[in-house]
């Protein structure tokens, strides 16, 4: 399969940063929930419905569902992999998040106004994703060699979303305007890599925990999933100049879709903070290599982690309900 960088135009890939690294601990293997949920994230910050219990019917099964059932598979899969995922249990999953009329495209499409496929495409993101995930694998220090992801190209999804039952669904052409969204400055090959890879992160919180959970919006969230995403992206990169060209791109491309909406639910985080956590997450990498530490999946989530609550305690005179306020839908 051609990487993301090769099935995309080179204007649209990028991310890179410094934040102090901290360990502790591993992810505990996830608790089995009471039923497989359609919770998602979106990566565009527009809200989604209320999450609404899947019920499964055979022959459908999530990536969660085949887990629980003790189906351990490792990887990251394109839906059409009729092996490894499972069309009808998208096509559940959309109805479930009211994304009923979301349609599924097949892989022989051509976008648009170019000659990549959505097969092409799909298929640079499955290796991108796989990618970090061997790298989080033979870091040691999980079960994650026991999840698997699929990865669903469909038109009236947005641009991308991750949901709680084990797929990450983009919309190609959404993808490609992103280069209207980020300046060309701003810009780099790892743009849309740090993208996607903000939606694998969303992914290890749905495994591992998120303790910021409970907050009135998913701001913490989202920004917790921009550190993830960036270090994956960085820890799959040699270190040096292209560490550089990573975090511009990763500013690049979470700036695109900030917003200053602090009283939503749906408040994703302004340009600042995901700037910032763009630099964290990278600094995760650079530490780990700079002091030959241990760079496993509980390093990086526990210090992305500390990174949101280190920038919110930063902010004296935000008042924390302009921070994560969540009053409207």
């Amino acid at each position: 399969m051609p990487s993301l960088r090769a099935a995309l135009p080179c204007a649209l890939i990028a991310f890179a940063a410094a934040c102090p690294s901290s360990g502790g601990g591993h992810p505990p293997t996830p608790p089995a929930p009471a039923g497989p949920l359609a919770t998602s994230h979106r990566l565009d910050g527009a809200t989604a419905a209320e999450p609404t219990a899947i019920v499964a019917t055979a022959p459908a099964a999530s990536p969660l569902e085949r887990y629980l059932a003790g189906d351990r598979t490792f990887g990251v899969f394109p839906i059409a992999d009729a092996a490894r995922c499972d069309a009808p249990s998208w096509t559940a999953t959309a109805a479930a998040l009211d994304m009923g009329d979301s349609v599924l495209l097949p892989p022989g499409t051509v976008l648009v106004g170019t000659t990549v496929t959505v097969g092409a495409m799909t298929g640079g993101i499955v290796d991108d994703l796989g990618a970090i995930l061997v790298a989080l694998r033979d870091a040691g220090g999980s079960d994650i060699d026991g999840h698997h992801v699929c990865v669903v190209p469909a038109a009236g999804v947005g641009v991308a979303l991750s949901t709680g039952n084990g797929f990450i669904a983009f919309e190609p052409a959404a993808i490609l305007q992103m280069n209207d969204l980020i300046p060309d400055a701003e810009r780099t090959m790892y743009s849309a890599s740090v993208a996607f890879a903000h939606e694998l992160a969303h992914q290890i919180q749905y495994w591992y925990g998120n303790p910021f959970a409970d907050d009135k919006s998913v701001r913490r969230t989202e920004l917790a999933a921009d550190c993830m995403g960036s270090a994956f992206v960085a820890m799959t990169r040699p270190s040096g100049w292209i560490m550089d060209e990573v975090e511009r791109g990763a500013v690049g491309a979470l700036q695109a879709y900030a917003d200053l909406k602090f009283r939503s639910k749906a408040h994703h985080g302004t340009r600042y903070d995901r700037a910032r956590m763009a630099h964290d997450g990278i600094g995760v990498v650079a530490a780990s290599r700079r002091d030959a530490a241990t760079l496993d999946l509980a390093t990086i989530k526990n210090a992305c982690e500390a990174a949101v609550l280190a920038w919110d305690a930063s902010q004296t005179l935000t008042p924390p309900d302009q921070l994560w306020g969540g009053t409207e839908d």
